[in-house]
């Protein structure tokens, strides 16, 4: 709360996130401070579709100015653990199948052909989908826009991915996991979407194990 009172957050007023998109990566920042938000009860909220580039792309009104520093007034209304996985509920997903794990990384580090430093092990938790970030947006003169509901739906299930039934997005470490998330449970409508916030960082911490193309 005193982080987001700092930067003059009002409890009173809607917060609409604003990414520079230009990059996935970039979006998917500002999905996981959306989802945060929503973890601590903020419903009045959204994301500016295009960010500051289609903004500025469109011709409309910005300034340079700098902000006048005051605090603000947002408190967290309540902690929703249901938008949040953890290690067991991964586990079981991973056996049982009843909820799709969705990996929201780089194919290759998908398949184990490579990884972030900070992950243990090599590949993709047993039973996960695979959905690129670069999925998520579609380009329009460089500019990342969402697409539509019709069409998140066909991606999601050429992919393999029901978009009705329940699902846990993840990546290495929470970030891209966020536009995994973001698709299913704002934009396609599917509320019984979590994100593993410790994704594959925790998974191999705890010792987890991975599966993905053998390496010579």
């Amino acid at each position: 709360e005193k982080i987001i009172q700092s930067v003059g957050i009002n409890s009173d007023r809607p917060i609409v996130l604003v990414p520079v998109a230009l990059d996935i990566s970039d979006v998917d920042e500002a999905l996981r401070a959306y989802w945060q938000f929503k973890v601590y009860g903020e419903d009045n909220i959204a994301i500016l579709d295009g960010g500051m580039a289609g903004w500025l792309s469109e011709g409309r009104d910005f300034s340079v100015a700098q902000s006048v520093k005051a605090n603000g007034t947002w408190v967290g209304k309540a902690e929703r653990k249901e938008l949040i996985a953890n290690s067991e509920q991964v586990a079981l997903a991973s056996k049982t199948g009843k909820s799709t794990l969705i990996d929201v990384r780089q194919p290759v580090q998908y398949f184990g052909l490579n990884k972030r430093d900070y992950v243990g092990a090599y590949g993709h938790i047993a039973g996960a989908k695979e959905l690129a970030p670069e999925l998520l947006a579609k380009p329009a003169k460089g500019v990342l826009y969402f697409w539509d509901k019709n069409t998140y739906n066909a991606l999601l299930t050429s992919n393999g991915i029901n978009p009705k039934t329940p699902a846990i997005s993840y990546c290495n470490s929470g970030h891209l996991a966020a536009g995994g998330w973001f698709v299913m449970s704002e934009l396609v409508g599917n509320k019984s979407t979590k994100l593993y916030d410790g994704s594959l960082y925790l998974w191999t911490l705890e010792g987890r194990p991975l599966v993905g193309v053998p390496l010579n």
